[in-house]
């Protein structure tokens, strides 16, 4: 029994590693090679590069365009797109809050959260946290991860209002 429990462990450690391994590999490396910007091997011809400003290892903004992995992301409005101050995984511009998806089995993406936030006031309270503050009152984001017979694993972000 206690073999089994061990086996079971050194996998289940094993293949976090290697999920792991994964995700970090399937993020996109920005490099300037000859004054121009390549997202991995991909060259990204719409930034300009005399503007350009990295955000985080796989966000880049100029002023008429946000990049995500190399790829403009519509909707957002790129002059007033910022990093929230003190955080690593939200952003803003003048009319939404964003959050950096992440995870070992989720695909990496930025994502615009559907609530009713006042971006303005928005804040984090703390470089990892998922906890965020706004004049209305505290929000918290969790991550659930359940099984669905059609659907197989399942990941969802949610966001609720904790406190006013």
């Amino acid at each position: 029994m206690k073999a089994k429990l061990i086996i079971a462990a050194v996998f289940t450690v094993s293949l976090a590693l290697f999920f792991s391994f994964l995700a970090y590999h399937a993020s996109v490396q920005y490099t300037i090679r000859d004054g121009k910007l390549y997202a991995g091997n991909r060259e990204v011809s719409e930034i300009n590069m005399q503007q350009c400003e990295w955000l985080s290892n796989e966000i880049i903004k100029d002023s008429l365009h946000v990049f995500y992995k190399g790829k403009i992301v519509k909707g957002i409005d790129a002059p007033t797109f910022e990093k929230l101050p003190s955080t690593e995984f939200f952003y803003r511009d003048k009319n939404a809050l964003y959050f950096e998806r992440w995870g070992i089995f989720t695909i990496h993406k930025l994502v615009k959260l559907d609530k009713e936030f006042d971006v303005k006031t928005m804040k984090s309270l703390g470089i990892y946290s998922l906890i965020l503050r706004d004049k209305s009152g505290q929000w918290e984001i969790y991550h659930i991860v359940y099984h669905s017979r059609s659907r197989g694993v399942v990941h969802r972000w949610v966001i609720r209002k904790v406190k006013k």
